[in-house]
């Protein structure tokens, strides 16, 4: 009898010790998106923290992770009712919830586990620390979290300059998870109920004037009129210079295609233009910036994607300038296996599965064959081709910041020689400014890389410095050729296809199962840049290759450019 004791000891020391990492794992985990936090209990209003007691749990200092007296009351509203009408969550339990998406489901198998890890977490948490986690955290719509962040996003000020409506609106809304914009009259309502209940048993609040909410009703217009221009990083937002022309264009042929976008599972894409001094011309998106699915807002020239063979134009001036290749240099398109280590070897193959033997580097880019890139990459190194990337987005002016966050990100350890074919991930934004290297004036740009300039012992820095820029300006101008040329794409596409268009070289690329589609292009004559991004945000595939969906409408804008 003892040792069946002990062994049930155990158990439940060893469950919840091994829940606690797990619960741990959950309200530690971090977001993406900017979040304002009270750092302790003391800094949050006091309005906040009594009416978050009165309203979500009462006896929140009192029970121990699950209040009984509130499940008994819940049975009955449920019996009355004859549906799962209320659930009983203490605060304990909305920490849970607030800490996995998938704990909101309404299942009686997802209540009990609540309840357990709940428990978990009164044994290694203290009850202030879990209400701050919850008044951080509280999930609004829009995904605000926090009241913190609310009162700013909402009243446009801090929380402790709100009125009391304003506190319990904020209240009902969480409440409701009720969008604010097209529901505002029902979330007041049930504000209103909740400052009821609160005069009726503690509160000396004045429930008459409730109905106004003057900060409030700026809220329903705001919302409507938040465009995808509105959620740039200010950083982006200063390049704005929409060419209203342009921006029509583009959004009349979104809207106009709707039908081959459902047709082929595109549901998402980004159409952006610049030009040669990084002012974006047009911004456009498939979806608008309300995400229903997600209940957040979203700007999909925001979101990293792999670039794909549309980066290897880059591949191919870096393999110009360093192994002194021309357009005519013959490639090998054959099978070849790359040995990484004594278990696993990298074997590339081309989009239609077959080898095409020695080819001209011209024919190797333009129908954008994925043996020769590899082999042109292990031929300069990865680290080099990916410093030269870098390099790049410096000189065109690309966040710093954001350079050496990716450079973390994307080494050469862990893209190896499938840098070749686009694993390195950028925004539409930041792929766009890339493809600006071919609009570049070279002679500013060497001129800030003189300091790099070695073997130079007389420091004649001018004839050092008009060869490289011939040399660069040379270099781009082939590249420029080759992807302008039709002819050069014949293996890979069809005489006729989205590519062929006058004045224009470029380039498209596919992912596979073809959830990312690229097709970027320049115009010299007109000094811009097109590039389309086609895909879905929850990365389904599509039906069709990238020269099908992104080239589809790259074909449609660029056409009707002139």
């Amino acid at each position: 009898m003892k040792k069946t004791l002990i062994l049930i000891l155990i158990s439940i020391i060893v469950f919840f010790w091994i829940n606690f990492f797990y619960t741990y794992k959950l309200i530690n985990q971090k977001y993406t998106y900017k979040q304002e936090k009270y750092i302790n209990l003391e800094k949050v209003p006091n309005k906040i923290r009594q009416f978050a007691l009165k309203i979500e749990d009462k006896r929140f200092y009192q029970h121990f992770w699950v209040d009984f007296l509130a499940i008994i009351r819940a049975i009955k509203e449920d019996i009355k009712a004859w549906k799962f009408k209320q659930w009983a969550s203490t605060i304990d339990q909305q920490v849970i919830k607030l800490s996995e998406w998938n704990f909101w489901k309404r299942w009686i198998s997802t209540k009990l586990k609540e309840v357990f890890l709940a428990t978990n977490l009164d044994f290694h948490y203290s009850k202030n620390n879990i209400f701050l986690y919850w008044i951080n955290n509280v999930q609004f719509p829009y995904w605000v979290k926090g009241f913190k962040s609310a009162c700013k996003v909402y009243f446009w000020r801090s929380c402790n300059k709100l009125f009391d409506s304003e506190i319990l609106y904020l209240f009902a809304m969480y409440q409701t998870w009720k969008n604010p914009s097209t529901n505002f009259k029902l979330i007041k309502d049930r504000s209103y109920i909740l400052c009821k209940y609160l005069k009726s048993n503690w509160e000396n609040i004045d429930c008459n004037n409730f109905y106004q909410l003057p900060p409030v009703k700026k809220l329903k217009a705001n919302f409507k009129k938040l465009t995808i221009f509105d959620l740039l990083p200010e950083n982006i937002k200063s390049k704005l210079k929409i060419n209203t022309k342009y921006q029509k264009l583009s959004q009349n042929i979104i809207e106009n295609t709707v039908w081959y976008r459902k047709a082929i599972n595109m549901q998402d894409c980004c159409v952006l233009i610049m030009n040669k001094t990084w002012n974006i011309l047009t911004m456009n998106t498939c979806r608008k910036p309300w995400d229903n699915q997600n209940n957040s807002w979203i700007n999909g020239c925001l979101i990293k994607r792999q670039t794909g063979s549309a980066i290897k134009p880059f591949l191919y001036l870096k393999a110009m300038l360093d192994l002194w290749w021309t357009w005519w240099t013959i490639l090998e398109d054959k099978k070849i296996d790359f040995i990484l280590n004594w278990l696993k070897k990298y074997i590339p193959r081309n989009f239609d599965m077959k080898y095409h033997g020695k080819v001209p580097l011209a024919v190797a880019l333009g129908s954008s064959l994925n043996v020769p890139a590899v082999t042109t990459l292990n031929k300069i190194w990865v680290q080099k081709f990916l410093n030269f990337i870098n390099k790049l987005r410096l000189e065109l002016w690309d966040s710093k910041k954001q350079i050496k966050a990716d450079q973390q990100t994307y080494t050469a350890d862990k893209l190896g020689l499938s840098a070749a074919l686009g694993t390195y991930a950028m925004t539409p934004i930041e792929f766009t400014n890339l493809w600006r290297t071919f609009l570049l004036n070279w002679k500013l740009i060497i001129d800030n890389w003189k300091w790099e300039i070695k073997n130079n012992k007389n420091n004649e820095l001018s004839v050092i410095d008009n060869k490289i820029i011939w040399d660069y300006v040379k270099k781009i101008n082939i590249l420029y050729k080759i992807l302008s040329q039709n002819k050069n794409r014949l293996i890979s596409f069809e005489l006729e296809n989205n590519l062929d268009v006058p004045w224009w070289a470029v380039k498209t690329w596919t992912s596979r199962h073809f959830v990312d589609g690229w097709t970027c292009g320049v115009n010299k004559n007109k000094q811009i840049v097109l590039c389309v991004w086609a895909g879905n945000y929850n990365e389904l595939g599509m039906t069709k290759p990238g020269s099908e969906s992104a080239g589809f409408l790259w074909n449609l804008i660029a056409s009707k450019i002139k």
